[in-house]
């Protein structure tokens, strides 16, 4: 019952041909992924909204420490010394001292899973690894946070912001469009064989240097 009301619901706001789609690619989703790779322009201005007892910044060792010590499910020491070590940089919602949530942006490259990493050119800045407490979800600060990374990416020279959605995520595909002005500039994905990844990426995409590529093997 609740998978058919699910159903109606997607055809209800998606309409019959994208919520087949999205039906597909969650049943390929072992084997084949495919994404729209989107662009922005970083803004300097700050326009995300304020929050009462929450403050936005670029988080130090120390705290980034202290937040693996209290979300070690979501951030570990491993992790942050590695980030760390390729110069990428991690903006954080504070409550006092408390780290509430954040995201990680990538001058270089990051890793998507065990076996691919993704790589892009300058002026490009790429957003990994958010994530926000629970009980501070639906206050929007995933915005705050966003835009604070802009300013600090813009500091380092990097203009534009690089990204990645799946073609069935539609919510974010509609958000990401509409609230944060991003343009689509191709597709890229891979597809998964007998325990390999091959990576591939349209013209356009390849252009602006993105692509998914094996941890090991060189970046042509």
């Amino acid at each position: 019952m609740q998978r058919l009301a699910r159903l109606k619901t997607n055809l209800a706001r998606w309409g019959l041909m994208k919520t087949v789609w999205a039906a597909i690619m969650v049943r390929l989703k072992p084997w084949v992924m495919l994404s729209q790779v989107h662009i922005r322009k970083n803004q300097q201005e700050h326009k995300a909204p304020t929050h009462d007892g929450i403050t936005i910044r670029l988080a130090d060792y120390a705290e980034l420490v202290r937040a693996s010590e209290s979300m070690p499910d979501q951030i570990s020491l491993a992790f942050i010394q590695s980030s760390l070590s390729r110069g990428d940089i991690c903006v954080g919602a504070f409550a006092d001292t408390t780290m509430v949530g954040f995201q990680w942006a990538s001058f270089t490259t990051a890793m998507v899973n065990d076996e691919l990493w993704v790589k892009f050119n300058e002026p490009y800045r790429y957003g990994y690894k958010g994530y926000t407490r629970p009980e501070y979800r639906g206050r929007r600060l995933i915005q705050s946070v966003l835009r604070c990374a802009d300013r600090e990416c813009l500091a380092r020279g990097r203009t534009h912001t690089i990204s990645y959605i799946e073609t069935h995520n539609y919510p974010s595909l509609k958000h990401n469009k509409q609230r944060m002005g991003n343009q689509c500039i191709g597709y890229s994905g891979y597809i998964k064989l007998f325990g390999k990844c091959y990576p591939f990426r349209t013209p356009g995409v390849k252009k602006h240097g993105f692509g998914f590529y094996r941890h090991h093997q060189p970046q042509a």
